[in-house]
């Protein structure tokens, strides 16, 4: 059996998408800046595709603009808002933000001269809001917490951190790359200025995403050219991925969420009784698709390799806590509306006995009996 569980680094594309996109490759194939039919025909399907998602995040469709993915997004909101005319030095950010994120505010610490304050999780994976409360400084410019982590899932309480960012008047950048389609995503309660979103990480295509840009926020653009997307983004938008990343979005349903609750409690119920597993991330204020867990001693990498051999795809990552890796290490299993029951008691009687196999030939585990 091939079981895929690592649906957070990528999906498979629903075929229904594919059949959406095909027309804009072969047969509408315009460009949306061209003034003739074939380019308005274009830019109907990119203005109504701009209005599906706006709908889903509760936008106004001017504010959404497509880009490349969730580290162009990203990489655009906290550029572009950072550079603005206040001139603020000093960010507030999670501990637990995807690199696109980390490594972007890390570079401007190092060569622009920016303060980052980063707030840390805490033994559930969420970070404080009291925490951000009290970082918070006359010349902080942005807090930028995601909505729910790549690695161990935990739900951040973005409504909470929304709500103190508009209350001092700073800007609220949420990567909400892995919640799309899998949580409540609002982006006006939730007070976001700022918002990222991915197409690939529901069932749509690689190379699309957009962000969400809260009317009146300074974001200048971080390509320039032929002023697309209201100037905010320069290039010729991707028809193609764009109709597709719609159609991904109108083809996610609420009882997806409650198929992939079920079943990732399942799994979880499943690995926990294996012994000396611990959960990564808050057992309820998590991601409906996301279990992450640590096996005593024994090395995810390890553990990843034997699960591949008998057609299991799964990830490693961090923990949300500071146990030594030497002797926790993380795995991550990730799951889609596509993932079956047949699969997840597949996955938790292989990796039962591929943990009790290491642990057999681990001194660190060899305490475990089965």
């Amino acid at each position: 059996m091939n079981v895929y569980l690592d649906n957070a680094a990528t999906t498979r594309l629903d075929p229904r998408v594919l059949k959406a996109m095909g027309p804009y490759f072969t047969k509408e194939y315009g460009n949306a800046s061209s003034l003739h039919g074939p380019g308005a025909r274009a830019k109907k399907a990119l203005e109504q595709a701009r209005m599906v998602l706006a709908r889903a995040i509760n936008a106004a469709p001017e504010e959404v603009v497509f880009t490349s993915g969730g580290s162009e997004s990203n990489n655009m909101a906290l550029r572009g808002h950072l550079r603005g005319p206040s001139r603020k030095k000093h960010i507030i950010a999670s501990a637990v933000e995807h690199p696109s994120v980390g490594e972007t505010l890390r570079a401007m610490q190092e060569r622009e001269g920016y303060k980052v304050t980063r707030i840390e999780a805490g033994p559930d994976g969420i970070v404080s809001v009291e925490d951000i409360r009290k970082a918070i400084r006359k010349d902080t410019a942005l807090v930028t917490v995601m909505h729910a982590n790549n690695e161990f899932g935990a739900i951040q309480p973005v409504d909470l951190i929304g709500s103190l960012c508009r209350k001092k008047a700073i800007a609220f950048h949420c990567d909400c790359v892995q919640s799309l389609t899998k949580a409540r995503i609002d982006v006006r309660k939730s007070g976001f200025t700022f918002a990222s979103f991915s197409a690939h990480k529901l069932h749509g295509p690689k190379g699309v995403g957009a962000l969400f840009v809260r009317k009146g926020a300074f974001c200048p653009p971080l390509i320039y050219g032929g002023g697309q997307e209201s100037g905010e983004r320069a290039g010729t938008e991707n028809i193609p991925g764009i109709a597709g990343f719609a159609k991904a979005i109108e083809l996610a349903q609420p009882r997806h969420i409650k198929k992939m609750m079920a079943l990732r409690n399942r799994l979880m119920e499943g690995l926990l009784a294996i012994p000396g597993t611990a959960l990564n991330g808050s057992k309820t204020q998590r991601l409906c698709n996301n279990v992450s867990v640590s096996f005593e001693g024994i090395k995810g990498e390890s553990l990843l390799f034997l699960l591949d051999a008998d057609g299991i795809a799964v990830s490693t990552g961090a923990a949300c806590s500071s146990a030594e890796p030497a002797s926790v290490s993380a795995v991550r299993f990730t799951l889609s509306r596509l993932t079956t029951g047949a699969e997840i008691d597949y996955t938790i009687r292989r990796v039962t006995m591929a943990v009790r196999g290491l642990r057999k030939i681990s001194p660190a585990g060899s305490r475990y009996v089965y």
